[in-house]
């Protein structure tokens, strides 16, 4: 098959130097599949943050709206998984993505983890359930000491990569999909005390799905994720990321009081409130 040589070039006028990196860099993990397969990238959103108001952003992550009505999303840190889900068998392996499906009802989801190399084994430790009224779906959380292990977006990076000589046109439109990026800063905590980073991401679907709940999770109640959690007040900075009419997700900055003992990618399922009988 004869292939021709490209180059993706992208830049953020906020980020710093230059970088030319590889198919297995996290700024082009969305892309890796369009380059792979030839299949539409999709929408998606490079999920930047700032620790502080004047501070470079830094990738935490991309999330992905699929052709196919999926949520996706590809951690802006290379690393294996390491899961207490009872399926162990995807321990240990890089992860690729985790990946959502919502029904269009909003009554339930369904999740999976995916790794690295893909095949018939690189799926699992799935989780399902209802969604309860009322809310938008908790999907994950990143629970973070500080930024340090997570790249400044560069002023430019660039791709390479090759591609069917017959196939240019489609695959470079399919490539690229229809993007976007976020600049949000953390809120600053009160000083004098340990404060940790929070990042919480809740996804809906459906005509109204933005009106529903979402705030930050309470991942200071459950024994051994926060030490020292004092219960002050927590600043908030949420946004609203829609990818159609009806499908979006809404992030959620915090900066909770206390000492991390847990930290790294996490799931949550919310439990409907307890009545009294």
């Amino acid at each position: 098959m004869t292939t021709e040589q490209f180059t993706l070039e992208m830049g953020f006028a906020d980020g710093a130097g230059t970088q030319v990196v590889g198919q297995d860099h996290p700024l082009v993990s969305v892309f890796r599949r369009a380059v792979q397969s030839g299949k539409y990238t999709g929408q998606w959103m490079f999920l930047a943050v700032k620790s502080a108001p004047d501070a470079h952003p830094k990738l935490l992550g991309t999330i992905v709206w699929t052709p196919g009505g999926r949520f996706l999303f590809f951690h802006g840190r290379v690393g294996d998984v390491q899961s207490t889900h009872p399926d162990k068998s995807l321990n240990g392996k890089r992860l690729d993505h985790i990946t959502l499906e919502l029904a269009e009802d909003m009554q339930r989801f369904e999740e999976h983890v995916a790794v690295l190399p893909g095949g018939k084994r690189s799926r699992g430790q799935v989780r399902c359930g209802p969604v309860h009224a009322g809310h938008l779906h908790p999907w994950f959380s990143l629970l973070l000491r500080d930024l340090d292990a997570y790249e400044p977006l560069p002023a430019t990076f660039r791709f390479e990569f090759s591609i069917p000589l017959s196939d240019v046109s489609r695959r470079s439109r399919a490539l690229m999909g229809s993007g976007k990026r976020t600049a949000s800063a953390f809120p600053q905590p009160p000083t004098g005390s340990a404060h940790y980073f929070q990042l919480d991401v809740w996804a809906g679907r459906g005509p109204k799905w933005s009106q529903k709940f979402a705030d930050a999770l309470p991942w200071p109640t459950l024994p051994g994720v926060v030490a020292g959690h004092c219960g002050e007040p927590v600043t908030r900075s949420g946004q609203l990321h829609d990818f159609t009419d009806d499908a979006g997700v809404i992030t959620v900055l915090t900066r909770p009081s206390g000492s991390l003992e847990l930290a790294g990618l996490m799931h949550t399922v919310i439990q409907p409130a307890q009545r009294d009988r």
